[in-house]
């Protein structure tokens, strides 16, 4: 009767251990798709998410990117199209630090991100990071090299850190 007890009580914690781990990791932030927009003033990129989620975006140089730091998130989004006129040469994306990863478009010119912001999930619209930016001359990007957007706090937004290659 006891190890009747013993082992009802054990599948019934093995069950439950299931249960929080597969909703975990159902609830955990994945990038779905990249996509961009290309606009007389500027070049819109969204990416899909599968929740909201703190953010910082910013470029660097040498060579020229734009970076997006975030929560730790699986990327679900394949193969990117990238349109000749947004400048990217590949992207890639790993971890940062525990908790934070980021996202790294290597881009064939400077440019100036001008906005970036968070869309809420609308009715068949999912969370989305909204990024604009546009090609500038390299006075215009050295003048603009310290401008972070978005809301995430990251002790090292510098830091050389290695990345997974996604693309070529």
């Amino acid at each position: 009767m006891i190890r009747q007890k013993t082992l009802l009580l054990k599948s019934l914690l093995s069950g439950l251990l299931l249960v929080l781990f597969f909703s975990s990791a159902a609830s955990a932030l994945s990038i779905n798709q990249v996509r961009f927009g290309i606009h007389p003033d500027k070049i819109r990129m969204v990416l899909d998410l599968s929740d909201i989620t703190d953010f910082r975006v910013f470029a660097l140089e040498k060579p020229y990117r734009l970076v997006i730091d975030l929560s730790t998130f699986s990327w679900r989004a394949g193969k990117v199209k990238r349109p000749l006129q947004a400048g990217i040469t590949d992207i890639r994306q790993g971890p940062l630090q525990p908790g934070i990863s980021r996202v790294v478009f290597d881009m064939s010119r400077p440019i100036q991100v001008s906005s970036a912001f968070l869309l809420p999930r609308h009715g068949e619209k999912p969370d989305r990071i909204v990024v604009d930016f546009k090609t500038v001359d390299k006075e215009t990007f050295k003048a603009n090299k310290g401008k972070i957007l978005g809301t995430l706090s990251v002790s090292d937004i510098y830091s050389n850190n290695q990345y997974s290659s996604n693309q070529n």
